[in-house]
């Protein structure tokens, strides 16, 4: 997993790619921390990722909670064809915004 944490239009962005699991999972906390913290529009983006399983889901809601009990809202930009499939077989689409596609 690479876990970039950028500036896009003067807005920091959480770009993740790879494979992103259960391994990277403190790692992956952190800089969600760090991005919650760190700005008034927190965004991850998942154009990159190749593969997710349903731990990293999980803490990726559990990220848009903490932001939104910041009085943030996480952002999700660019959603692979693998993430969209991941959250679609774990019932999560929705959560996160997503068309459940078949």
């Amino acid at each position: 997993m690479a876990c970039i944490l950028s500036n896009v239009d003067g807005n920091p962005v959480l770009r993740l790619s790879g494979a992103v699991g259960i391994s990277e999972g403190e790692a992956l906390r952190e800089a969600l921390l760090r991005l919650i913290e760190s700005t008034e529009n927190p965004t991850v983006a998942m154009d990159g990722v190749t593969e997710v399983d349903v731990c990293t889901l999980q803490l990726l809601l559990a990220a848009q909670k903490s932001a939104a009990q910041s009085g943030k809202t996480l952002n999700w930009a660019g959603i692979s064809k693998p993430f969209q499939q991941a959250a679609n077989l774990a019932g999560m689409a929705d959560l996160f915004g997503l068309k459940d596609e078949e």
